[in-house]
């Protein structure tokens, strides 16, 4: 009896500590939920408009009044050499002396081909491909282009680029000389005038 007794205990005992673990057991893990939201920037404004400003194109009445080729023009007394006036390119490359009756120019070496139309025929067969000295050998004729014969031209004086002499050979007669880095021109503004480099001779109408 005492036997059925001890084994009642022990069973009941089993059973308890049975109970006891299963309750002692690490319960279920808690799940959290975490809701991330998306951030968002705030849209950003569209930046205003540059600022344009139209201002009105400006225009410039033509003028009626032809340029004086005279104007700003240095007199012949400034190129003074004896009984006539001369002056000479800055490359010395080109010189030219007028008189009352004559307004030339040389290139003494280098020597132009030439429109046969623009050679003075002083010398018939020698002057084309040898031409040297050009302009008005008389005023009353038309420009040509010719061979030097006799001195050549030294002048003392130089003509600057962008500068302009006027001459007056007689009192109806005016003519204007300038002076670029491209050559000389010379011209009556009331008739012919010549463009001069020391490689082309040009003749041309000036009005």
């Amino acid at each position: 009896m005492r036997v059925l007794r001890g084994l009642c205990a022990v069973f009941a005992l089993l059973v308890f500590v049975t109970g006891c673990s299963d309750d002692a057991a690490d319960p279920a893990p808690t799940t959290s939920t975490v809701t991330v939201s998306k951030s968002v920037a705030p849209e950003q404004s569209s930046a205003a408009p540059a600022e344009t400003t139209t201002t009105a194109p400006t225009t410039t009445a033509p003028s009626t009044t032809p340029a004086d080729p005279t104007a700003g023009a240095l007199p012949a007394s400034d190129f003074a050499d004896g009984t006539s006036y001369s002056f000479a390119s800055p490359s010395k490359k080109i010189e030219c002396r007028t008189t009352s009756e004559t307004l030339v120019c040389q290139t003494l070496d280098n020597r132009h081909t030439v429109d046969p139309s623009l050679l003075c025929g002083f010398y018939p067969g020698d002057e084309q491909g040898n031409a040297n000295q050009f302009g008005f050998f008389d005023f009353d004729k038309p420009l040509c282009a010719t061979i030097v014969q006799g001195n050549a031209i030294r002048s003392p004086n130089t003509l600057a680029y962008g500068q302009r002499v006027v001459f007056r050979p007689r009192p109806d007669l005016t003519i204007v000389c300038s002076a670029a880095t491209v050559g000389i021109a010379c011209v009556n503004p009331d008739g012919f005038g010549f463009t001069l480099s020391d490689t082309e001779f040009k003749r041309f109408r000036a009005n």
